[in-house]
């Protein structure tokens, strides 16, 4: 389960990061156990995360990339 923020908004970044690391780490341990490469999945989940900002700042009204998932 993934924690929810805390009051302080300077702790942002550094803490949505330890937030996620253990589901970050999971999703790479799992995508290991498939056969791919820790580089490989490490470098395809770093790709994904730019597309979803891509589209979040190219395209905001867009239902169609709301920044849960971008069509590849």
């Amino acid at each position: 389960m993934i924690r929810s923020p805390n009051a302080n908004p300077r702790d942002d970044d550094m803490e949505c990061q330890e937030a996620l690391e253990p589901a970050f780490i999971a999703l790479v341990d799992e995508a290991i156990r498939a056969g791919w490469s820790r580089e490989q999945a490490v470098r395809s989940l770093s790709d994904l995360a730019d597309h979803i900002w891509f589209d979040d700042q190219n395209f905001p009204d867009d239902p169609e990339y709301n920044g849960t998932s971008t069509p590849l």
